[in-house]
């Protein structure tokens, strides 16, 4: 597993090469299998990889100001939407429950993007984005709330490995 988390890195140097939903659809239903808070799995995931006009959406969706400008090259993402549980949405539930979806999503994506490595693709998780220009990308009008984008793909041959700067972890746990 270290050596797993050691070789994930966010990518920013994508080939113009699509990774198709056959190889999509395996790894989130891989990734599907990542836990949640009653097993509630509270998302809807969009995978965008057929329609060049979705595609070309969300990519403005997540460039703006100029931002994550390496998108460009990115023909598949992976638009991550919150669904409320079903516990906070039962009247005699409400109020027992932690509301657990930016965990479980934060839980999910790691597991993505950890499968995503193992099966030969390159991620960059997208937080900055324009919301509302992603949800008119694929199709969304309601209260919905996209949570992150994932870019996917396949990294060019001459990106490199950076090296993680990262506390350590006698500096991250106080055992008591």
């Amino acid at each position: 597993m270290k050596e797993l988390f050691l070789k994930r890195q966010s990518c920013r140097n994508y080939k113009v090469q699509k990774v198709g939903e056959k190889l999509l659809n395996e790894l989130i239903e891989t990734a599907s299998l990542a836990p949640s808070a009653r097993n509630t799995q509270p998302w809807k995931l969009y995978a965008v990889t057929k329609d060049q006009v979705v595609i070309d959406g969300v990519r403005e969706g997540v460039q703006p100001d100029g931002a994550n400008k390496f998108a460009d090259n990115v023909n598949d993402f992976i638009v991550i939407v919150e669904q409320k549980p079903w516990y906070l949405l039962d009247e005699k539930e409400r109020g027992k429950h932690s509301d657990f979806v930016a965990t479980d999503i934060g839980i999910f994506t790691a597991h993505l993007v950890l499968t995503a490595e193992k099966m030969g693709l390159s991620t960059c998780i997208l937080g900055r984005m324009n919301k509302e220009v992603v949800k008119k990308a694929i199709g969304l009008t309601g209260e919905e709330v996209v949570s992150l984008v994932i870019a996917v793909g396949y990294k060019q041959d001459d990106d490199i490995l950076r090296v993680k700067t990262r506390k350590q972890g006698k500096d991250l746990v106080e055992y008591l």
